[in-house]
C-alpha cells in the first residue's frame, strides 16, 4: 500500500496526529469518538480503560509463601510518618547487622512477599494512614547489605495492577528505578526479556530500561555495555507499536548517558512508526540535541533512599504531604562558617545547612567481569543540583581533613589542613595537587544532593551546579566526622572521601596555612578507566606474560608503582599553587 503524502502540519505534534487520524475516518466513526470522549471527560476513566485492557499479568498467590514477619519488619510495615519510618529503619538495620547474609535475604524477601500479597486484597485508596514509604525504607535496607539475590522478588513488584503501582511508586517512581539498577547487575538477559514482554502496566518497560541506563550513569566504564542492551531493547520496538510518551521517555533516560550512538536507531523508530513526540518537545532536533549533549534531568533524583527518607522527615514539620511533596521550610539556622581569608575573602556559602555524614554505599563493580579495558573513556556528565540561600559565617577555623580515594585496589590517602573559609573552586586545585592529579579534567564537591563546580560555558553543565567559588569548605563540613566527596574527571569518576577529623578554633586575624601533612599510595595514571581500569592495569602489570604488557608499559612511559608517593614532592606542588 502506497504511503499517504503527509501535510507539512500546525507545528503542534498532537494537533497534527490528530488530525491526520481524523482525516481517515467516516463520518459514523468521527459521531462514535465525539459521544466516546464525552463519556471519557464526564467519568475520567481514560487512564483506567487504557490500563485495564493492556495489564494481563495473572498475579501468583503470593500468600502461600508468606512466613510471620521479624517483629522489627512488622514495626517498619507499619510505620507511617517519616520520622517513625526512618526510626523504624534505624531498628531493623541494628537488628540485621548480626545476621548472616542468606538471614538477611531470606528477612527482606519475605517482607516484600507480605506487601506483594496484601496488595492481593487491599484498598488502597480507602486507607487514610497508608503510606509507601516502609517500602522506601526496606529498599534502603536491600542496599545496606548488598542483597542482590532479591531481584526477582524486585522485579516482581513492577508487575503489579495499577492500584499497586499508584500506590506505592507513584510519587516516588526513582525508587524502584534505583533499587532495580542495584540489584539487575547480571540480570540484564531477564530485564530484557520482561521489557519485551507485553502484559505488564506501561509503566513498567521505561522503569527497567531507566534502571540499566542508570548503571552506566552510576559506572560509566559499562556505559558500552548499556549500549549494547539498550540498542537490542530498541530495536525490538520495530516489531510493535510503541506508545509516544514511552518512547520519549527511554530518549530522555539515554540523554543522561549521552547516547548519541543510538541517535540512527531512535529516529527510524520515531519516523518508521510515525511517532510525534510528546515529552520531548521540539522534535527530531531537539532529540539530536538531548543525545548529543545530555541533558540537566537526572534519572534519579536522589543519591539513596535514606536521604529521600531525611529529606522527608525535613518536611514532616513544614506541612509535608506524601502525595504531593511539596514544603516550605522556613528554618534560618545558620551554620559555623568561617571568616574572611586571604584566599576568597568576600565569599558567601551557597551550602545545604549541614551535611552529615551518611553511610555511603560503596559502589560494588558493576559490570567488572564483563567490562573490557581502554584508556579515555568519555566523560560523564554531573547531576542536577539543588541549593538553598546563601549564609554567611561566624568564626574561622583551622580543618584537619581526610581524603581517600574510595573503591581504589590501593589506598589513596592524604591529609591537609585547610581554613574553613577557603572555598571549594580552590580547595579542589589544593586537591589535584596534593592526590597528583594532572588537573586537565573537570572536579566538583558533592555535598547530598548539591553539585559545586567551577562555572562552566559548556551548555550541558551550565545551570546543574552551584558556583565552588561562592562556597567555603567550613560550611559543608561543620561537624567532626561529617563527610563530602569529591570527584575528579566526570568520565573516569575518581569519587574521593573527605572526612573531617579535627576542627581548631582560631583567631580571626590569624591566618590558617594549608598544608599537606601526610599520605600514602600513588595517585593512579590519568585517564586509565576509573576504578575498573585501574584494578585490570595493576593484574596486567603484575604478569609479564599478558598479552597487554607491552601496550600498558608504553601507554605508561614505563613502570608504575602503585606504593610509591613522595610526600615532600606533593607539598612543593600545594605549595606551587598558592605561591602563584
Amino acid at each position: 500500500m502506497a504511503k499517504k503524502k503527509k501535510s507539512k502540519g500546525s507545528g503542534n505534534p498532537v494537533l497534527d496526529a490528530l488530525t491526520e487520524m481524523l482525516s481517515v475516518m467516516s463520518p459514523e466513526e468521527k459521531m462514535q469518538l465525539m459521544v466516546d470522549l464525552k463519556n471519557i471527560a464526564q467519568s475520567g476513566s481514560l487512564q483506567d480503560d487504557v490500563l485495564e485492557d493492556t495489564y494481563t499479568y495473572q498475579r501468583p498467590d503470593y500468600t502461600k509463601e508468606v512466613k510471620p514477619l521479624a517483629g522489627y519488619l512488622q514495626t517498619l510495615l507499619c510505620a507511617a510518618l517519616p520520622s517513625d519510618v526512618l526510626h523504624a529503619y534505624e531498628v531493623a538495620h541494628n537488628e540485621m547487622v548480626s545476621l548472616s547474609h542468606q538471614e538477611q535475604e531470606d528477612a527482606m524477601f519475605n517482607f516484600f512477599m507480605r506487601i506483594l500479597a496484601d496488595g492481593l486484597t487491599r484498598s488502597f485508596a480507602h486507607e487514610e494512614n497508608a503510606t509507601s514509604l516502609p517500602m522506601v525504607a526496606g529498599f534502603q535496607l536491600v542496599d545496606d547489605f548488598k542483597l542482590t539475590g532479591l531481584f526477582d522478588i524486585i522485579l516482581e513488584l513492577l508487575k503489579q495492577n495499577i492500584d499497586f503501582y499508584e500506590f506505592y511508586f507513584g510519587t516516588f517512581e526513582d525508587t524502584i528505578t534505583l533499587i532495580l539498577a542495584h540489584v539487575g547487575v547480571g540480570h540484564l538477559d531477564e530485564l530484557k526479556e520482561t521489557i519485551k514482554t507485553e502484559g505488564f502496566l506501561p509503566e513498567a518497560y521505561p522503569i527497567i530500561f531507566k534502571a540499566v541506563v542508570q548503571m552506566a550513569v552510576e559506572n560509566p566504564f559499562c556505559r558500552l555495555q548499556v549500549l549494547v542492551w539498550a540498542a537490542d531493547v530498541l530495536k525490538s520496538c520495530v516489531e510493535v507499536t510503541i506508545p509516544a510518551m514511552t518512547m520519549d521517555r527511554l530518549v530522555e533516560a539515554l540523554a543522561e548517558i549521552k547516547a548519541v550512538d543510538l541517535l540512527p536507531l531512535v529516529k527510524d523508530i520515531y519516523k518508521q512508526f510515525n511517532i510525534q513526540p510528546v515529552i520531548i518537545k521540539g522534535g527530531f532536533k531537539e532529540i539530536t540535541k538531548l543525545l548529543s549533549k545530555g541533558t540537566d534531568e537526572r534519572i534519579v533524583g536522589f543519591a539513596d533512599f535514606k536521604e529521600l527518607l531525611n529529606l522527608l522527615l525535613e518536611g514532616e514539620d513544614c506541612n509535608f504531604d506524601v502525595d504531593n511533596y511539596w514544603f516550605n521550610d522556613d528554618d534560618d539556622e545558620e551554620d559555623d562558617d568561617g571568616d574572611n581569608w586571604f584566599i576568597g575573602a568576600d565569599d558567601e556559602c551557597d551550602a545545604d545547612d549541614e551535611c552529615d555524614a551518611d553511610d555511603e554505599r560503596d559502589a560494588d563493580a558493576l559490570f567488572y567481569k564483563e567490562c573490557g579495558y581502554k584508556p579515555g573513556k568519555p566523560k560523564a556528565k554531573p547531576g542536577k543540583p539543588k541549593a538553598k540561600p546563601a549564609r554567611k559565617g561566624k568564626r574561622k577555623y583551622a580543618l584537619i581533613l581526610d581524603v581517600t580515594l574510595k573503591g581504589s585496589p590501593r589506598k589513596v590517602y592524604r591529609q591537609l589542613v585547610v581554613p574553613s573559609d577557603l572555598t571549594l573552586n580552590h580547595l579542589g586545585e589544593i586537591l589535584v595537587r596534593a592526590v597528583g592529579w594532572e588537573g586537565y579534567h573537570l572536579n566538583q564537591f558533592i555535598a547530598g544532593k548539591t553539585y559545586y563546580a567551577e562555572p562552566s560555558d559548556d551548555a550541558w553543565i551550565v545551570g546543574m551546579q552551584e558556583d565552588a567559588s561562592k562556597c567555603t569548605i567550613g560550611s559543608l563540613l561543620s561537624r567532626v566526622k561529617s563527610k563530602i566527596k569529591w570527584e575528579y574527571d566526570f568520565g573516569d569518576s575518581w569519587v574521593h572521601e573527605i572526612t573531617l577529623v579535627e576542627k581548631q578554633a582560631v583567631d580571626d586575624n590569624e591566618m590558617v596555612k594549608v598544608e599537606l601533612l601526610k599520605g600514602s599510595g600513588a595517585c593512579p595514571p590519568e585517564d586509565c578507566g576509573g576504578v575498573c581500569g585501574y584494578r585490570h592495569l595493576l593484574n596486567v602489570l603484575k604478569n609479564p606474560a599478558d598479552e597487554e604488557y607491552e601496550e600498558m608499559i608504553e601507554w605508561l612511559g614505563g613502570g608504575f608503582d602503585p606504593k610509591s608517593f613522595s610526600l615532600t614532592a606533593a607539598r612543593n606542588k600545594v605549595k606551587g599553587y598558592l605561591q602563584n
